[in-house]
């Protein structure tokens, strides 16, 4: 009889422990939409050409430069925020 009441307790506190950990996975998702729309917003856009034209200097204005390249040697913030977004998104 005490062990199943111990186990009745037990599968309590693990179903209590769920539902905060569903809810914190929750807000997580909750906020990386966010940033992902905020982010998908700009795709396309002149407005990420500038936003990413933020802190290039004259020798990193190269259009050749692909995603490997600034993964090898991020210099400007421009390609720092594509670094990132490329390791948050793939």
């Amino acid at each position: 009889m005490k062990e199943k009441l111990s186990l009745a307790a037990k599968a309590s506190n693990l179903e209590k422990k769920l539902h905060v950990e569903k809810e914190i996975s929750a807000q997580f998702q909750s906020q990386l939409d966010l940033q992902y729309k905020k982010i998908h917003m700009f795709a396309g856009t002149r407005q990420l050409d500038k936003i990413l034209s933020y802190g290039r200097t004259e020798t990193s204005t190269e259009v050749s430069d692909t995603l490997e390249e600034m993964v090898q040697r991020p210099k400007t913030s421009s390609s720092c925020l594509l670094v990132c977004l490329h390791t948050v998104f793939t």
